[in-house]
């Protein structure tokens, strides 16, 4: 993206909070809402369409046998549809960026993407109708809700990032600092999703789910929408307003594009065009084209950028091999956490006395102390802010959201309204795929302040020795799955902690690896090919995510004994069905190697970098 455009000293985006301009803050808002709805189906799609018709396979406490039925799919056909979700939120954004860049502008492509996100998920709900509800049309009107969201992350997730830069004039200081902030919305978002969009989706219904999330993205925009004029003025705007008046069929046909691909789905044709990408030798042809394509593409660069370029495509291949096995975390680590892990937890007494009392006056008390904790605190982030204190103002918004939090549970209190505490003496399967999210709130911070302490020292290890580290962690954290998994006999299910402890270990190697990749395209690719080089990393990713769902769609016929792994953990014989131990070996195995690998040849990947990762 190109569009930069200078803020002039009198507009009002030089309102500032935290050092920052406060239209940061609303897209920060904005995106979080976005984000909200990706991961809230990344958390429930696969749990959705396994779940039996005949209801889920473990019922919610005080649900009846019957309760929350899904479409019943295979976990196979289920784990595909997500790995084809999860691949083609990567692939969008190449065009919508492109169509905001020449056309439209971010600030339209943003509310076009926003728009078609929220329908999405209103059709996503409207699916789950009892006028729909196992009909022959019921999945296919899923479909199109599903179609349509992918197709708004295309016009939407470019043109967020872009605005945020946008904010900044070229060697703003504070433009790294921004983006941080900025990466905080995206995971305060992801964790959220997991309290509302799966608690819904998991205890009231499914499509209670996938209906809460456009009224997340309607508030996002609505807001975005009545602010933007106050604090983003000049942010977002086309190159050619004549140009941009394409935004108002961007919508319609975005319906059309879902309709057909509905249509599409209804007939099997999608079945029968992911049939024929799932050919070998159709997989093989595609991957030696692109390997063809890569090595013609860098031999043509100048002398002093093929080594460069020819990094960025090992580099890429790399972050595709971590992200296959981290996104195991929406599919099969989904699947195992929901049925092969033991999910409950002992609710202290006094927990359940205190939910199960309604009192006007404790309530009240809980309130007014909550109420106080807040207003002290935002006094102080006022106060230290208004001083050029924006580190210590920031490190006092915490303490004045658990005052919100607490005044909430005291009005619960009051009106009797916390009985439902008990139900969570079974934890949602989804509530685990938030442990990730508040894993990288708490530890990006330290770890970006780690790394500019080592840059100080100039003892920050390169680009290689990152990536190479953070494929290493995400092998090693499948080794309390493996354990998990071989807990898991005579009844026995595998405890929680393990599922944690995976989570923990993926994290660490996230936080060292992702925020370094498009970093680095930037830095090393020539400006002349830098757009087509950020596409390509995209791409590389919509490869890692359809890749990560084709491989989960083995562990059915793995476990099944249709087909086989060269190593039986549990023991028996060749001709045996594997275990998930064995499946999740897989990927112990793969990522350590590739990243001992690249650890290996560091000093090499190093030298190929010609300098430019620093």
């Amino acid at each position: 993206m190109s569009q930069f455009q200078s803020v002039s000293p009198a507009s009002p985006q030089d309102r500032t909070f935290l050092g920052h301009p406060m239209g940061l803050f609303l897209l920060f808002f904005v995106e979080m809402w976005e984000r909200f709805s990706y991961y809230g189906m990344r958390g429930i799609l696969v749990l959705y369409l396994t779940s039996p018709t005949s209801g889920m396979r473990l019922p919610p406490p005080g649900k009846e046998a019957g309760f929350n039925p899904g479409p019943g799919w295979g976990d196979s056909d289920a784990n595909n549809a997500y790995g084809w979700y999860t691949g083609l939120a990567y692939m969008t954004p190449i065009l919508g960026g492109m169509i905001a860049d020449k056309f439209i502008g971010t600030h339209r492509s943003m509310i076009v993407g926003g728009l078609l996100i929220a329908l999405g998920h209103i059709v996503l709900g409207v699916s789950g109708l009892d006028a729909f509800a196992g009909g022959t049309f019921a999945m296919a009107i899923f479909v199109l809700g599903l179609a349509l969201i992918v197709i708004g992350t295309g016009h939407f997730k470019p043109s967020v990032s872009v605005m945020v830069g946008q904010l900044y004039k070229q060697g703003d200081p504070r433009r790294e600092g921004a983006f941080g902030i900025f990466y905080m919305g995206i995971n305060l978002g992801a964790a959220l999703q997991t309290y509302i969009v799966g608690t819904l989706g998991e205890r009231v219904g499914w499509h209670w789910g996938f209906g809460a999330a456009a009224v997340g993205m309607l508030l996002g925009l609505g807001a975005y929408v009545l602010i933007r004029p106050l604090l983003l003025q000049g942010i977002g705007l086309p190159k050619d307003e004549k140009k941009a008046n394409v935004s108002y069929v961007l919508v319609p046909a975005g319906l059309t594009v879902a309709a057909l691909v509905a249509v599409a789905f209804h007939f099997g044709w999608l079945k029968r065009i992911d049939a024929f990408v799932s050919n070998l030798w159709v997989t093989a042809l595609l991957g030696s084209l692109a390997a063809a394509w890569a090595i013609v593409f860098t031999i043509r660069q100048r002398p002093e950028d093929r080594g460069p370029v020819a990094s960025i495509f090992l580099f890429m291949l790399f972050n595709a091999v971590f992200w296959l096995s981290f996104e195991q975390a929406g599919s099969s680590l989904n699947i195992f956490t929901d049925r092969e892990t033991d999910r409950t937890m002992v609710i202290p007494q006094w927990i359940l006395k205190f939910s199960n009392e309604p009192s006007m006056v404790t309530g009240a008390v809980i309130t007014l102390i909550g109420l106080a904790c807040a207003g002290f605190s935002l006094v102080k982030v006022v106060s230290k802010d208004r001083k050029g204190l924006h580190g210590r103002a920031g490190a006092w918004i915490l303490p004045a959201v658990i005052g919100i939090g607490i005044s909430a549970i005291g009005v619960l209190k009051s009106l009797g309204m916390l009985g439902w505490v008990a139900d969570f003496a079974l934890i949602p399967t989804t509530w685990f795929q938030s442990v990730n999210p508040w894993l990288i709130i708490v530890f990006a911070p330290i770890t970006g302040a780690l790394w500019t302490w080592l840059s100080m020292k100039h003892k920050n290890p390169s680009q290689p020795y990152k990536i190479g580290m953070g494929v290493l962690l995400v092998g090693l954290g499948y080794l309390f799955m493996v354990f998990a998994a071989l807990s898991v006999k005579d009844g026995a299910k595998a405890h929680m902690i393990f599922i944690v402890g995976t989570y923990f270990v993926h994290t660490m190697g996230e936080i060292i690896l992702s925020p370094t990749g498009l970093s680095y395209v930037t830095k090393a690719a020539p400006k002349e090919s830098m757009s087509l080089l950020m596409g390509v990393w995209f791409i590389s990713s919509f490869i890692a995510n359809l890749g990560a769902g084709k491989v989960a769609a083995l562990v059915e016929p793995i476990l099944k004994g249709e087909k086989h792994l060269p190593w039986h953990l549990a023991g028996g014989k060749p001709e045996d069905p594997n275990t998930y131990a064995d499946f999740f070996l897989l990927f112990v195995i793969t990522s350590c190697t590739v990243g001992v690998l690249v650890l290996a040849f560091g000093p090499l990947l190093k030298k190929l970098t010609g300098g430019r990762d620093t």
